[in-house]
């Protein structure tokens, strides 16, 4: 399985596809990459304050599609099928699976929550869950989950961006509607007791959340960037920082990596795992260059990740074989990134991770995302009318009509 991430700035893809999403059939044209789900997640994939208006949208999400999928075709001469497709403000996931798998996919859900300022959708997230049988029954299912988030921007919104991933696994929940036999192990395994009766089971869930799921994919632009504070480390200075930078010693600047410093004290992403970070910072970037760094307003960073969770006690439920950034792609001040993985799917009865995740619904998230959806719209709209060159000469034409009118209705009528 392979998972793609890159945030567009806003920008129209412009590059070639195939050295992003197929790093290995690129470099080792013999190995012929063929994996069976393809997940590739955008951000700020459309111009603001499009996007907020849902304009153009389509448009350039056809036109990444069509671009992935010629990549997918040069690389695999296979037949591959999207399954779902996800937009929501800045924000795109798309989803394929090879020919092979189609009729194992059993169910496809999405759902999108905005995190911005009155849960507007500029920050946010869409997850995508696959039901997958794995056996020829297609009883016996496990479900694959794949989040793409953008998360709160600048170096010192740590906080803001660990309360952002809080919100989004208590805020993305899908309604069970699959049986867990294990929930039972209570009652008596009567086959007449009434469906309604033993799900009273005090183990039941009516909600799912993300990490109910078998598997979880979380990618995106999380925005964690590179910690210099004086206070806390003197040894860390911006000129430090860019001199192991221009000199390719990534290594020495990891521990200074906010969301490994986060995930190591145990504020966010429980449970979850990444793969060794062997790639240069994700961010900023000058647009149209292979390595030069923007520094004049932000603070460079690892800025683009991918992370997975696997809900059984099981060592190689995934298997991680890569994780890179490719530095030729120019279109935007980010870093595109890949990773490719092997799902071993393990049967329901297996135990799950003895990881302590007690996930707080938050009863309130059907109010938060009908005024969120309101809230992107109100200030896309004023966004578009007091803040784009079309939108003010709307507005002054505007206004000189209405004095017009008024004109002649006080001296003529």
């Amino acid at each position: 399985m392979r998972v793609g991430t890159y945030n567009l700035n806003q920008r129209l893809l412009n590059q070639e596809l195939t050295s992003w999403l197929f790093p290995l059939s690129t470099s080792s044209p013999s190995l012929l990459e063929k994996p069976d789900i393809i997940a590739i997640g955008f951000q700020e994939f459309n111009e603001y304050p499009n996007a907020f208006l849902n304009i153009n949208s389509e448009f350039r999400i056809k036109h990444c599609e069509g671009m992935i999928e010629k990549a997918i075709y040069n690389c695999t001469r296979e037949r591959y099928y999207q399954v779902t497709r996800g937009i929501f403000v800045g924000l795109a996931l798309v989803i394929y699976v090879r020919d092979e798998l189609i009729n194992q996919i059993k169910d496809v859900e999405v759902e999108e929550i905005g995190v911005g300022p009155m849960w507007i959708g500029n920050k946010g997230a869409i997850m995508a869950r696959l039901i997958i049988s794995i056996d020829p029954s297609r009883e016996i299912c496990n479900s694959v989950c794949f989040v793409c988030a953008h998360l709160a921007p600048h170096s010192h919104n740590v906080l803001k961006r660990n309360m952002d991933f809080q919100s989004i696994i208590q805020r993305l929940v899908f309604i069970n509607n699959t049986i867990d036999e294990e929930s039972f192990d209570d009652f008596d395994d009567n086959a007449f007791t009434p469906l309604v009766e033993r799900r009273k089971s005090a183990s039941y869930k009516k909600y799912n959340t993300m990490y109910d799921n078998d598997y979880v994919f979380f990618f995106g632009d999380l925005n964690y960037r590179i910690e210099i504070d004086y206070f806390k480390d003197p040894s860390l200075t911006m000129s430090r920082l860019m001199n192991l930078l221009n000199t390719n010693q990534h290594q020495l600047i990891l521990p200074f990596d906010q969301l490994n410093i986060e995930r190591k004290n145990g504020r966010v992403f429980n449970g979850f795992q990444e793969g060794d970070v062997k790639f240069s910072p994700t961010y900023k970037y000058n647009v149209d260059t292979v390595d030069s760094f923007n520094i004049s307003k932000r603070i460079p960073g690892w800025c683009d990740r991918i992370l997975y969770y696997n809900k059984h006690d099981v060592d190689d439920a995934i298997i991680l074989h890569q994780y890179v950034s490719n530095n030729d792609y120019t279109t935007s001040d980010h870093k595109p990134v890949s990773a490719l993985f092997t799902i071993n799917f393990i049967p329901p009865n297996i135990k799950t991770t003895n990881v302590n995740i007690n996930i707080k619904i938050d009863k309130w998230r059907v109010v938060k995302k009908v005024i969120g959806n309101i809230s992107t719209r109100i200030a896309g709209l004023l966004w578009w009318l007091f803040g784009t060159r079309r939108g003010i000469e709307l507005f002054i034409v505007l206004i000189i009509s209405i004095l017009i009118i008024w004109y002649f209705l006080e001296n003529f009528y």
